[in-house]
């Protein structure tokens, strides 16, 4: 991050409502930190390696651990990516992004291809609002997330984008003319107001075909905390507030609690810094006690015509 930029905000409460069947908003479910880096020096499995001796580097300096020991006889993972849209981007120009992803094996193409729909907006609750369900009569997934993304005008920097994503399979699709814009709208109702004159098609952007190579580099955990010295002093420090920047960034990693401090914590939180507060420090406890990245999935089935 830039010096002299403000400290991000955490991610914030969501209003709660429900979609027009009565369903809940779909909440975040987890966090997605993203770095674009440039493609030259990933041409070979050595640059994956490189990097990777990189990565340890800066988590040492973090004080963060990076662990290998799943990845004995790890190969890359190959999977095959397409994205669709209309010819004059109607899709990503709205902040909605359509793709098909094919994985394969040791060549050939495996298993169902992955249809996954997106809405993204740097608006938590605008995101939530629009319902990403669609029209099928299997099985879908629900995926919404907080990705941090770097600064688009200069180097240093983050900001983040949430992003309200649904994934089924492709053979899910009962639409006999799946091109149409029509039928992706019949498919998803919230792209209803796109729809154009009954010609309008979606096509491969760009007429391209992307390529995914991918290769586990390691998990992030954060350390125990270290508590020392006495109990208040652990929960003064837990607890601790910062003029500029609200609560302090806390870790609370490992399968450790802290003897019990997380409730303490978010009582003395109460009484030290207000409501407004104590809500800011439990997200941001939950957050960081996770002892690694966790994707927590929801799974949905929807019926044609119900809930």
């Amino acid at each position: 991050m830039a010096k002299d930029d403000p400290a991000p905000q955490m991610i914030p409460d969501l209003h709660q409502g429900k979609y027009s069947d009565g369903h809940p908003l779909d909440d975040v479910h987890y966090l997605e930190c993203k770095i674009i880096l440039k493609p030259e020096r990933f041409t070979s499995r050595q640059g994956f390696v490189d990097f990777n001796k990189l990565a340890r580097r800066a988590a040492e300096k973090s004080d963060v651990d990076l662990s290998t020991d799943h990845l004995d006889g790890q190969r890359p993972e190959i999977r095959e990516v397409v994205f669709l849209d209309t010819a004059d981007f109607r899709l990503y120009n709205n902040a909605f992004i359509l793709r098909r992803r094919i994985s394969y094996e040791d060549g050939f193409p495996v298993g169902d291809p992955e249809v996954v729909f997106k809405f993204r907006h740097p608006d938590m609750q605008k995101a939530a609002e629009l319902d990403v369900r669609p029209r099928i009569p299997g099985v879908h997934r629900i995926k919404f997330k907080a990705e941090t993304l770097p600064l688009k005008d200069k180097i240093g920097g983050m900001r983040v984008l949430y992003s309200h994503n649904v994934e089924f399979g492709l053979s899910q699709l009962k639409e006999s003319d799946r091109a149409a814009l029509s039928a992706l709208v019949r498919l998803f109702p919230c792209l209803a107001p796109l729809k154009g004159s009954g010609s309008d098609v979606i096509e491969l952007v760009n007429q391209t075909i992307v390529e995914e190579v991918l290769l586990d580099l390691g998990k992030l955990g954060l350390q125990p905390l270290e508590l020392g010295g006495d109990r208040a002093h652990a929960l003064d420090h837990l607890v601790g507030l910062e003029p500029e920047h609200g609560i302090r960034h806390i870790r609370l990693g490992g399968a450790a609690d802290g003897g019990g401090l997380l409730d303490e914590a978010v009582e003395a939180a109460r009484r030290k810094a207000g409501e407004r507060q104590q809500d800011q420090l439990l997200v941001h406890v939950q957050l960081h006690r996770l002892p690694r990245p966790a994707v927590k999935e929801t799974v949905q089935e929807r019926r044609h015509g119900s809930a």
